[in-house]
């Protein structure tokens, strides 16, 4: 998670300015962490920017279509 951190500090997707099938994958690999250990504090301190990203993927209309109000791990 720490190789997304770094590469999520300037950009906002994996590859190119606009989402990709890659950014998709990933989104949806980590939406079960996110919701299952995760926690609030971990995301805010130790991943910001892979916190941002996934914010960011999840209100997109497709996603938020496809995947409906998801909720994070808040403990």
């Amino acid at each position: 998670l720490q190789i997304f951190e770094k590469h999520f500090k300037l950009r906002n997707y994996l590859v190119g300015y606009q989402l990709t099938l890659a950014d998709v994958y990933l989104v949806t690999t980590l939406l079960s962490p996110f919701q299952l250990f995760v926690d609030k504090k971990t995301r805010e301190q130790t991943f910001p920017n892979l916190n941002r990203f996934m914010i960011l993927n999840l209100q997109n209309f497709h996603f938020s279509k496809g995947f409906g109000k998801i909720q994070f791990c808040n403990k």
